[in-house]
């Protein structure tokens, strides 16, 4: 099975914006942010990156997340704690080693809950963005299939 769900949310001035892709492809969960790139026309483009790729860390990152990750993302989204940091670190083909700070958070606004702002810091770029409640509901249910994907694949490996 594979399916993604993409968020997309516009700069205040309408001249560009960001996307998050959460994707799963079988036993692989992706999350991926992309600047948008001016706009050319009819079509507005994002710099997506291939998985496992860094083409231009200052338009994107592509993340691979694991049982671990998705579980501390869960428990924020589900209450159980305020804050996860997650730290994941990458090998490019050329280069040195990439680190990529992932924070999910409660959002607090006039200290009423009001979301959760997801941050991702790499090579001093900040990707960020801010989701409600109803579309938490959404990235959960998302994220609790790639736990039973990933479950189901180490299952039928062992077979």
């Amino acid at each position: 099975m594979s399916f993604q769900y993409v968020m997309y949310r516009p700069k205040k001035d309408g001249t560009s914006g960001l996307a998050a892709n959460l994707t799963i492809k079988e036993d692989k969960c992706f999350l991926s942010v992309a600047r948008q790139q001016p706009s050319q026309g009819e079509n507005d483009s994002f710099s997506w990156s291939k998985p496992g790729e860094i083409s231009d860390p200052k338009k994107n990152v592509n993340i691979k997340l694991g049982l671990p990750d998705i579980g501390a993302i869960l428990a924020v989204l589900d209450g159980w704690q305020p804050e996860a940091k997650l730290f994941h670190k990458f090998q490019p083909k050329e280069g040195a080693e990439v680190t990529t700070q992932i924070t999910v958070a409660n959002y607090m606004k006039e200290n009423n809950h009001a979301g959760y702002s997801f941050n991702i810091l790499r090579q001093g770029e900040k990707f960020g963005w801010l989701t409600g409640f109803g579309e938490a509901e959404v990235i959960k249910t998302i994220l609790k299939e790639a736990v039973l994907n990933q479950c189901y694949f180490e299952v039928e490996k062992k077979a």
